[in-house]
C-alpha cells in the first residue's frame, strides 16, 4: 500500500557542456540570406543549425509559409547530391508542416469559391481537360462544359458527381454542392 503524503523528488536538472560548431553551409545563388543565417547560428549538429534558422512550429500564416518555401528550396539546391540524414529528417518535418498549412488554406479558400470556379481551378492546378471528368464525374464533355460555364440552366451538381469530383480531386465534396 502507497503512503499518501510521500512526495516524489526529482534532482534538479543540469546544464551539461557540449560542444557546438559552426557549420559552412553552402551559398546559393539567389538564396544566400538563408546561406548566411545557417553560417552564423553556432550548433551541436547540423539538424540544430537548421532549426535555429527556421523553427519547426505549425506554420499560421502566408508569410511563415513562403519563408519555409524558401528553406526548402535551398536545402533541395545545396544538398542536391548528396543529402545527410539531418537535413533529410529536418526537410520532412518542414514539407509536414506546410502540407498540414496548405491543407487548411486550400480548404478555406475552396469555400470562397463557386462550385464551378472551384472546378475550373483544380483543373488549371492539376493541368487537366474537361475531358478527363468523362466518364467517372459526368456523362458527356458538354455536361462539363454547361456546368463550368453556367449554361443552359446547369448550376449544381448531385451528390453522386460531387463524391466522384472529391474523390478524383482529394478535396472534400461539399465544394462541388
Amino acid at each position: 500500500m502507497l503512503k499518501q503524503n510521500k512526495k516524489i523528488h526529482f534532482p534538479a536538472s543540469r546544464k551539461i557542456q557540449t560542444q557546438s560548431y559552426i557549420y559552412a553551409f553552402p551559398l546559393v545563388l539567389g538564396l544566400e540570406d538563408i546561406s548566411v543565417k545557417l553560417n552564423s547560428y553556432p550548433a551541436e549538429n547540423i539538424f540544430s543549425a537548421l532549426f535555429h534558422a527556421q523553427n519547426l512550429k505549425p506554420i499560421a500564416n502566408s508569410k511563415s509559409a513562403n519563408k519555409a518555401e524558401r528553406m526548402l528550396e535551398y536545402l533541395g539546391r545545396a544538398f542536391e547530391k548528396e543529402v545527410p540524414k539531418q537535413v533529410e529528417y529536418y526537410r520532412h518535418l518542414l514539407c509536414m508542416l506546410l502540407k498540414e498549412y496548405d491543407d487548411v488554406c486550400h480548404t478555406r479558400a475552396s469555400e470562397s469559391l463557386l462550385p464551378h470556379e472551384f472546378l475550373k481551378a483544380l483543373l488549371i492546378e492539376d493541368q487537366l481537360s474537361q475531358k478527363s471528368l468523362v466518364p467517372d464525374c459526368f456523362s458527356t464533355k458538354s455536361q462539363v462544359s454547361e456546368f463550368l460555364h453556367q449554361k443552359k440552366g446547369r448550376q449544381n451538381l448531385n451528390y453522386e458527381q460531387a463524391v466522384s469530383l472529391g474523390k478524383k480531386f482529394k478535396v472534400d465534396p461539399k465544394n462541388f454542392l
